[in-house]
């Protein structure tokens, strides 16, 4: 399916919607290594595999998508600047729970699940930072649960297009999913988010042309 691209006037940096505010990339130890660069479509590593590294990003999208037994795909997560990924799997010294890949070119350190364990270990402010991380993990975590049982699925994909064009400080920002993701996100099935767009399209809220989504009046739902 093809991508959907969401545009306004006015819009906040994609890095800056699936950033975490709570930790800010290491520059000591195993963190002080040079950031490389990584392609779009890269995986970075493979559920269910034994933990190896961690990735922080520097800069760009990582999703985290989870596979069942019978090959059904999930969308978990979308992870941005300041996220450290494979951290739970490491510290628990189990497989990892997703798969992560790179959505746009990134910028990341990677650290052995070793040196990281021993960083968190000796270091009591880099382990504080941890905690706020896997904090505000659960802490998302539970506002997708909340959103799930208490929103329509129109009220969710709204609410979706609304962090993503909530800003007034210019520019612009593709989100690079497929919109069969985008359902997987907000628990519908593709053709029900395609129907959703259309009939928003209909009552004025969103405009589409060549594969982009023109916000252009929609209310948050809270």
């Amino acid at each position: 399916m093809k991508n959907v691209v969401l545009r306004r006037d006015a819009l906040p940096a994609a890095d800056s919607l699936f950033a975490c505010p709570a930790i800010e990339p290491r520059e000591d130890s195993c963190f002080a290594n040079p950031i490389s660069v990584y392609p779009p479509e890269c995986k970075l590593f493979i559920q269910g595999l034994a933990p190896q590294q961690v990735f922080c990003i520097h800069s760009g999208l990582v999703k985290l998508v989870n596979v069942t037994a019978d090959g059904k795909e999930s969308l978990l997560a979308v992870r941005s600047t300041g996220w450290i990924l494979g951290v739970a799997s490491v510290i628990l010294a189990k497989p990892y729970r997703a798969t992560a890949e790179t959505l746009t070119s990134c910028e990341l350190h990677h650290c052995s699940a070793q040196e990281f364990r021993a960083l968190a270990e000796r270091d009591f402010k880099f382990a504080r930072q941890l905690l706020q991380l896997v904090s505000q993990e659960l802490y998302d975590q539970t506002d997708q649960l909340v959103m799930l049982g208490t929103l329509t699925a129109r009220q969710r994909i709204e609410n979706l297009l609304m962090q993503v064009t909530g800003s007034d400080n210019g520019g612009r920002v593709e989100l690079p999913l497929r919109l069969e993701e985008i359902a997987q996100w907000i628990a519908v099935d593709p053709a029900h988010l395609s129907r959703l767009l259309k009939q928003m399209e209909k009552d004025g809220a969103i405009k589409r042309d060549r594969g982009w989504i023109f916000v252009t009046g929609l209310r948050p739902k809270v």
